[in-house]
């Protein structure tokens, strides 16, 4: 496996550059449709109450509106897990729709179609909207950058693979820290989707470990990149796995700056199923969390050490 993540400092290879800009027009296209939806909900389920709140002329209007949005949330959410060739394609339609948006919106309130309370409302949301817009033109514009002269094979990945980057300072010498990364006990403690952790092999470039879940679920993962005191690769055997993922790869390290900073990056590539599309969204929401709570039990136990 040729390494994707950040060394000392220097980014490996392009398609973790790639990967990364993707993810953030992923996720913020993922943010704008679930505004969009929970907009769109209300609009379409409460429409008598958003337009008194609005003082709009026409509860049937809103109601048509709600339903309008709910149905672009949908259109987002798709072009959000799609590979990124299309993602690049049609975000420009997803940020040219926001900006109709934000047009019908300063005009009906310039027409006075609002009460003054709902005028402040419309225009609230509206500016929300041209945010979303003008931060999905930029990122498409730098994933397009990143994305220039790279293979077609990372282009139309489906579904495409995610990926997560988190790191930490923390107060220990670069020995010491990689003595608490390599722990892989304690990180089976500390992340709390995890049973267990257990290495059955000795640390080293034939690292092999047994992870379970807190169901009892057992899966099998291995050591693909060892650089000692630097950063270890590990990829999940996923035939096992109780996910829905076709591949899961995960790397630690350690990186000598001042403080000495530790880290963990994941790329994952969900099944291609509609539940398996459904966890790669859930992920980016839930797994961040897991990350910094495993971070801060790193830095607990480097002060522990002290």
């Amino acid at each position: 496996m040729t390494p994707y993540l950040i060394l000392d400092g220097a980014v490996v290879d392009a398609h973790t550059q790639v990967r990364s800009a993707a993810q953030r027009l992923r996720n913020t296209l993922r943010l704008n449709a679930a505004t969009s939806l929970l907009g769109g909900v209300a609009a379409a389920t409460v429409g008598g109450p958003v337009n008194t709140l609005l003082g709009a002329s026409s509860t049937n209007w809103v109601r048509v509106v709600g339903f309008g949005l709910v149905l672009f949330a949908i259109d987002v959410v798709i072009v959000a897990g799609s590979n990124i060739q299309k993602l690049q394609t049609y975000t420009p339609s997803i940020s040219a729709a926001d900006a109709v948006w934000v047009g019908a919106s300063v005009t009906t309130i310039a027409l006075g179609w609002f009460s003054t309370r709902g005028g402040v409302v419309v225009g609230v949301v509206a500016a929300m909207v041209a945010a979303f817009g003008a931060r999905q033109f930029v990122l498409a514009r730098r994933l397009a950058q990143a994305a220039h002269g790279i293979g077609q094979t990372i282009l139309t990945e489906s579904p495409p693979s995610e990926i997560f980057h988190c790191e930490v300072p923390i107060a220990e010498d670069a020995a010491s820290a990689w003595s608490i990364v390599t722990d892989h006990a304690l990180y089976g403690r500390l992340a709390p989707n995890l049973g267990s952790v257990v290495a059955t092999t000795p640390n080293g470039p034939d690292l092999a470990r047994t992870c379970s879940n807190r169901s009892g679920e057992q899966w099998l993962e291995s050591c693909t990149l060892w650089h000692d005191g630097k950063q270890y690769d590990i990829e999940v055997d996923t035939t096992n796995y109780p996910y829905p993922l076709a591949e899961m790869r995960g790397s630690w390290w350690v990186r000598e700056t001042n403080p000495t900073t530790v880290g963990m990056d994941f790329r994952y590539r969900p099944n291609a199923s509609i539940g398996g599309r459904l966890f790669a969204i859930a992920m980016q929401v839930g797994f961040p969390l897991v990350l910094r709570r495993i971070m801060r039990g790193w830095q607990a136990a480097a002060r522990a050490a002290n």
